[in-house]
């Protein structure tokens, strides 16, 4: 990554301590972090959350159901006459519904109460790949072409923590403000004030994601490759998510609504071409970087056409049952500043499904905090005695 690092500072990207930090700007590359325990090993929420000696403290009333699917909620009317969810079933065969009344009666269920915010404004990160062939060693897929390379590094982590499968697979990104770019892939950071992440308009909304391996559909075989992943972190587009049948076991319908606003094609336009800039830069310095995958022109059609074809999920979903008013008439919430659900006592939402719009950054640390503050106000809420 190192003559990638020179080709960013080349263009006026510098380093960012710390990324967290209120005062980070909004343009910069920062170097990924991973979490190990004292033992080296990686640290993930598994270990953090739910380590063994917890739930054997905890055995008595702690009851983990894996593979389950809940396929039902029990709901009955309190004393006022209020909603209130009081039960879950993993086997049940007969449904009821909350959501939108028109999809849910389509569908045979019995609608319990009508939300019509569920299962509606969808995001995502989009993103789209440019794919390059580099040398086999400096790529993951030597572990594909070589067996006895897998076996060391494999041995090589076991024993020690290190090795090449200790490395992130995304060793840095790089932020930018679109708005900081021209036509030509130019980027300007004389202002400093264009900088200022306090200000929301300056906060980044594309994300440059390297990778030593391929990140396409396209099956690529024997050869080194190596990815810029250029996602859009603040898409205007929204999908939807409905049910295919009345089974919950079925797949959903899924329309990830990408593109469905247009403007959303401008910034992902800007990030190719900066991009392929970069790689031009790697290639001066010396680097071997063939392409493979890349747009044939930088004329706005021929940039069109790659995106629409090369347009790929980031895997980000969130915002189906977002927090707000319920009583927004353009785009109702679900669920309330404290995550529970409107209209309905006991039961709250408590993923990435939650967020009001999509964040501008990776969604698994913000996942955990919800995690970690919906369990802070159920416990609240059960000193209370208001449950």
């Amino acid at each position: 990554m190192t003559s990638l690092i020179r080709a960013a500072e080349h263009t006026g990207i510098q380093p960012i301590d710390d990324i967290n930090s209120p005062t980070a700007p909004g343009a910069g590359y920062v170097r990924q972090d991973v979490t190990q325990d004292s033992k080296r090993r990686r640290h993930g929420t598994f270990h953090a959350f739910l380590p063994a000696s917890l739930v054997r403290e905890r055995k008595a009333r702690l009851k983990i159901c894996t593979n389950a699917l809940a396929t039902r909620l029990e709901f009955d009317l309190d004393e006022s006459g209020g909603l209130r969810a009081t039960g879950v079933h993993f086997e049940a065969t007969d449904y009821i519904g909350l959501g939108p009344r028109s999809h849910l009666e389509t569908m045979g269920i019995p609608v319990v109460r009508e939300m019509p915010g569920i299962g509606n404004y969808l995001q995502d990160h989009a993103a789209v790949c440019l794919t390059f062939e580099v040398p086999m060693n400096d790529s993951l897929h030597q572990l594909e072409a070589s067996r006895i390379k897998v076996i060391k590094e494999l041995a090589t982590y076991l024993i020690s923590g290190g090795g090449l499968l200790s490395y992130p697979l995304q060793p840095i990104t790089i932020y930018l403000p679109s708005k900081l770019l021209d036509n030509d892939a130019n980027l300007s950071t004389a202002d400093k004030q264009d900088l200022d992440s306090g200000d929301v308009a300056n906060c980044a909304d594309l994300e440059f994601m390297p990778e030593a391996n391929n990140c396409t559909d396209h099956v690529i075989p024997c050869k080194g490759l190596f990815s810029f992943i250029i996602a859009l972190i603040r898409p205007k587009s929204h999908g939807s998510v409905r049910l295919a049948t009345s089974n919950p076991r079925a797949r959903p319908e899924v329309d990830l609504g990408f593109l469905t606003n247009p403007e959303d094609m401008v910034p992902l336009k800007k990030g190719i071409k900066f991009g392929l800039r970069l790689a031009e830069d790697m290639r001066k310095q010396g680097y071997p970087l063939k392409n493979l995958i890349v747009p044939e022109d930088l004329d706005d059609s021929s940039l069109d056409n790659f995106i629409r074809q090369n347009l790929r999920t980031c895997y980000h979903y969130t915002s189906t049952c977002r927090m707000g008013a319920e009583a927004d008439l353009l785009n109702p919430g679900v669920v309330d500043a404290e995550l529970r659900v409107h209209g309905v006592q006991g039961l709250r939402v408590c993923d990435a499904s939650v967020f009001p719009e999509i964040v501008g950054a990776h969604t698994m640390a913000p996942v955990v905090m919800v995690a970690e503050k919906c369990a802070d106000l159920i416990k609240d809420t059960y000193r209370a005695g208001s449950m």
